[in-house]
């Protein structure tokens, strides 16, 4: 059998490849891969998505840290604010960064923070 990791952390364009497509392959994930949270600050990001639609298929939506919106308010290379945020939140709480975004799985090989 094989471990399944503690938490994945979804990035916006997760999110929104899949609210596009079909939302409901997150909630399979959460069920047979690992945990899935997302940001609340990803969650406004996208167009039509409250967090109610999160947590109804299973996605567990968490609140950053003031300290965490500050810090990725500081520019880091090509990462947006939303990436640079992720990033802390992988990097603090250990959580598997789930993106397609170039630079933001860049800053996470560079950081240490496993990427999907």
């Amino acid at each position: 059998m094989t471990k399944r990791p503690k938490v994945l952390l979804m990035d916006a364009n997760v999110i929104i490849d899949y609210r596009k497509s079909d939302f409901s392959v997150l909630g399979l994930v959460s069920k047979h891969v690992g945990d899935v949270h997302v940001l609340t600050t990803i969650i406004e990001e996208v167009d039509g998505l409250e967090v109610v639609d999160c947590e109804r298929i299973g996605l567990k939506a968490i609140e950053p840290e003031l300290d965490q919106l500050t810090q990725a308010a500081t520019k880091r290379g090509r990462l947006s604010f939303g990436d640079h945020l992720c990033l802390l939140v992988a990097s603090e709480a250990g959580f598997v960064c789930v993106t397609n975004d170039k630079p933001l799985r860049k800053a996470c090989a560079e950081e240490g923070v496993s990427i999907l």
